[in-house]
């Protein structure tokens, strides 16, 4: 295990985000050095988290860590993630774009047209029933950006990581996402 990365693996999962295969630097995407060195070393990471009280999953091609006992696919964040990947798939079909343009990285959803899907009235209703409290847009940013499951590329549009790509392919498939 590579003592200079473990920290910093350990810092993100514990810090609810997911460690993609691929990171998105400079326009293109990269292979991501966490990812890498949690595959290469996959059964000394789950024996160390293991050990605390957690599992390290692989959902696609991307690993998070959940308490050991917390099976249930509807808590709060697994839930949010679920309604916001819902509400702009949904949505941006009727702008019209095809869902699949959140799934490349170069192009993927604008941030205007997310501000305007976000204005409509179902929407924010959905957000304030499960509890987000911002804009589509700012709810997005913390919960899909802020723990990996998506990112702002060159044009400022929003993409799928690889994580990310697994929970919609997942929840549009009738599979329960494993989040």
């Amino acid at each position: 295990m590579n003592t200079a990365l473990s920290p910093q693996i350990f810092s993100h999962l514990f810090n609810g985000g997911l460690i993609n295969k691929h990171g998105y630097e400079g326009g293109a995407l990269v292979s991501n050095r966490m990812y890498d060195e949690i595959f290469s070393h996959l059964d000394d990471y789950r024996r160390h988290y293991a050990l605390m009280g957690y599992e390290l999953v692989m959902v696609g091609d991307s690993y998070f860590i959940r308490e050991k006992a917390d099976v249930d696919p509807f808590k709060d964040v697994s839930m949010k993630v679920q309604v916001l990947l819902e509400v702009i798939a949904r949505h941006i079909t009727q702008v019209p774009l095809h869902a699949t343009v959140l799934l490349d990285a170069r192009s993927g959803v604008s941030k205007d047209i997310l501000e305007t899907i976000g204005k409509d009235d179902d929407v924010r209703d959905i957000l304030r029933a499960c509890e987000m409290k911002g804009s589509l847009l700012q709810e997005v940013t913390n919960i899909l950006v802020g723990r990996s499951i998506a990112f702002w590329n060159d044009r400022e549009a929003l993409v799928l990581t690889d994580g990310g790509i697994a929970l919609f392919e997942q929840l549009f498939t009738d599979q329960t996402p494993s989040l």
